[in-house]
């Protein structure tokens, strides 16, 4: 397991810190933990696989965590993504994504699943699940903790 931190500025980047993302590597996927503006560009000089992306989870509707949606997403249909994404994430989330995708006029050939969740909520995965629970901030924010399942041994 591999976590790589892509973005750990808040609200204003500088030129040594980009807006706030990571991505956590494990048996082959990628999970992306927020997408502030730059995300693309960090991934790709991260050497991270973008078709290894299986979900996108985001804490919540700041813009300095979801800026870098959109183009991440036009970027994995430039990439000739065909399996589905899933993005997690607190409510409005999918009115977000789906208007941007609108307003921008841009086409992706996959399926994107948009799932707004509140806390206390599980995320299911293969091997893996993640907790969401709630965060002191000045919005909704959602907290992830990520834990893999019991293995024999």
């Amino acid at each position: 397991m591999k976590v790589v931190f892509l973005g750990t500025s808040g609200a204003i980047p500088t030129l040594y810190r980009n807006l706030p993302s990571s991505a956590l590597v494990n048996e082959g996927s990628l999970i992306l933990f927020d997408c502030g503006e730059y995300t693309q560009v960090q991934i790709i000089k991260a050497s991270l696989k973008i078709g290894r992306i299986d979900k996108i989870l985001i804490s919540h509707l700041h813009g300095d965590h979801v800026t870098g949606l959109p183009g991440l997403l036009m970027l994995l249909n430039h990439a000739s993504r065909e399996k589905p994404l899933e993005i997690f994430g607190p409510a409005g989330l999918k009115n977000y994504v789906f208007s941007n995708k609108r307003i921008l006029n841009f086409y992706v050939g996959y399926q994107i699943n948009v799932t707004e969740i509140e806390a206390g909520e599980v995320i299911e995965g293969r091997g893996y699940h993640i907790d969401t629970f709630p965060l002191n901030h000045t919005t909704f924010t959602l907290g992830f903790r990520y834990q893999e399942d019991s293995k024999p041994g």
